[in-house]
């Protein structure tokens, strides 16, 4: 399999795909790890005319991901992600990923009554936000 099959194909290849996904996870097959070995200085993504490759999204991932085990996110739990669509958001999501971790997006439209509610009902034991800090409740 490879990247151009996973992305370029028709609707109807969806269950195999799903199948193959399924797969993967089972033998603990990485996503990101993968397409970093096969694509590693390909860009991953373009953000206002700035690529960032496989490998730099790699490794900032991994460094979050210790990160995140150092404060003591464990296996299973949940972590919240609050930012706008940006780089950071990427890695923020493959390193909960990374950290055998939950990822609990969340809306950065939401105001601070929400984001608790999340936060609670998810379960989350950590965030990645955005250095724009939430308002104060009224």
């Amino acid at each position: 399999v490879t990247a151009a099959d996973l992305t370029a194909s028709p609707a109807a290849a969806y269950p195999n795909t799903v199948r193959w996904a399924h797969a993967a996870h089972r033998v603990g097959l990485d996503g990101l790890v993968w397409m970093s070995r096969l694509c590693n200085d390909a860009p991953a993504y373009v953000f206002f005319g700035r690529a960032l490759s496989y490998a730099q999204l790699k490794a900032q991932a991994e460094a979050l991901a210790g990160w995140l085990h150092v404060v003591g996110v464990r296996k299973g739990d949940r972590v919240a992600l609050y930012m706008q669509n940006c780089p950071q958001w990427v890695t923020g999501y493959f390193a909960v990923l990374r950290a055998d971790a939950v990822v609990v997006p969340v809306n950065a439209m939401s105001k601070a009554l929400e984001v608790e509610s999340y936060a609670k009902d998810s379960g989350a034991v950590a965030a990645v936000v955005a250095a724009r800090p939430l308002p104060l409740r009224p």
